[in-house]
């Protein structure tokens, strides 16, 4: 089976090598199991409108894409993915036999590319609650139809598939399908790698709860802050760790001053993926404070290596975080629960191997591989008796 899967501005790149690769894991994943899967990738330009051309680079397309597209007049935009997908099907030698499309906004070009290709299309609407409710509920006609004009839509967790109910698409088109998370990226570290670690990274402490994710309000860094100064009245040696830039880092800083924690929070900025599985084999707990997530690749990570998690009810987590088993769910943003949990995780005597375990056997290649596979046959299948 050829699958070509579209996911402009979710790709890494040179600039950003970090932005979707979630995806291209996927990619590769699926090429090794022997699909013929390829991506197709913009680089913004502000002159893409002028441009059309393709380049291959092992299983990627790249091209000019017109940056700021999605707020051009519909009409506009359709005529854009026209020409482009007439382009692509011309240059590229690619006959697909599926297109998956990742977020809301490529679920337009999926569209064309499959008038042009004659093939069925997928939609996996990435978003998290907030941001899916932001962009496509508040402004529907940009994205309804290509998106309800899809063979199967798919959400990374079950709660958010109540976001689609509203728009009457029949039940059968609407499916769950969690992220692929690597499990060779990642591994339950030794004692010799652990302490080798923490000697690198100089770690003083007894305990430390590790955080990765982008610095903005809806990743909920400011819950961690706010438990940090509970839990310090009943764990006296541990630190935490914050993995990731953004727009809310001075704002955490001053209120980790300002609760006077500033001592206990390390902000440790952009870490590249391939650095990780070092910070990972100090942790001891990682935190998923967020406030809404789709699916939390980062906690399952943390899963790979061992590690529980403590997470708050943010959709995704739901999905993932099996209380007891391989962390806990807090019931509430209140601080001195999740605290409460923070302490109970760091004392619990894990089944470190049973938590990767209860990773892999949902969100590994194989697992994944065989969902992707069934959904990739019914839309097949559905395209065929519609035709």
């Amino acid at each position: 089976m050829k699958v070509l899967h579209v996911a402009i501005g979710t790709y890494p790149t040179s600039e950003n090598p970090i932005a979707g690769i979630f995806v291209k894991k996927l990619v590769e994943m699926q090429r090794s199991k022997g699909l013929d899967s390829r991506v197709i990738n913009g680089i913004n330009s502000w002159f893409g409108f002028l441009k059309s051309g393709f380049s291959l680079n092992a299983e990627r397309f790249t091209f000019t894409n017109q940056r700021g597209i999605s707020r051009l007049p519909k009409l506009v935009q359709e005529r854009y993915f026209s020409r482009l997908s007439a382009a692509f099907k011309k240059q590229c030698n690619f006959m697909p036999d599926v297109i998956h499309c990742h977020f809301a906004n490529n679920a337009p070009l999926g569209q064309k590319l499959s008038l042009e290709f004659d093939c069925p299309y997928v939609v996996t609407l990435h978003e998290n609650h907030w941001w899916f409710e932001e962009i496509i509920i508040n402004d529907a006609q940009k994205y309804m139809s290509a998106i309800t004009g899809s063979d199967i839509i798919t959400r990374p967790n079950s709660i958010d598939l109540i976001d689609l109910y509203k728009w009457n698409i029949p039940y059968e088109k609407l499916m769950y399908l969690p992220n692929y998370v690597d499990e060779d990226s990642f591994r339950i570290s030794s004692e010799a790698e652990r302490t080798r670690a923490r000697n690198e990274l100089r770690i003083r402490r007894d305990k430390v709860i590790l955080n990765i994710a982008s610095l903005d309000k809806n990743k909920g860094q400011e819950l961690l802050i706010i438990s940090t100064s509970v839990l310090k009245k009943k764990l006296p040696s541990f630190e935490v760790w914050i993995i990731g830039e953004g727009p809310e880092e001075k704002a955490l800083r001053d209120l980790s001053a300002q609760l006077g924690v500033q001592e206990d929070i390390k902000f440790l900025g952009r870490v590249e993926n391939n650095k990780l599985q070092s910070y990972l084999s100090c942790a001891d707990v990682f935190a998923m404070p967020s406030k809404a997530e789709s699916f939390g690749i980062s906690q399952v990570e943390g899963m790979l290596a061992g590690i529980p998690v403590v997470a708050t009810k943010n959709f995704g987590s739901e999905d993932i975080v099996m209380n007891g088993r391989n962390g806990f769910i807090a019931s509430s943003r209140d601080p001195r629960e999740y605290a409460k949990l923070l302490f109970e995780a760091v004392n619990k005597n894990w089944d470190h191997h049973d938590i990767r375990r209860s990773a892999v056997e949902r969100f590994g290649g194989s697992a994944i591989y065989k969902i992707m596979m069934d959904l990739y046959t019914t839309a097949v299948k559905r395209y065929a008796k519609k035709s």
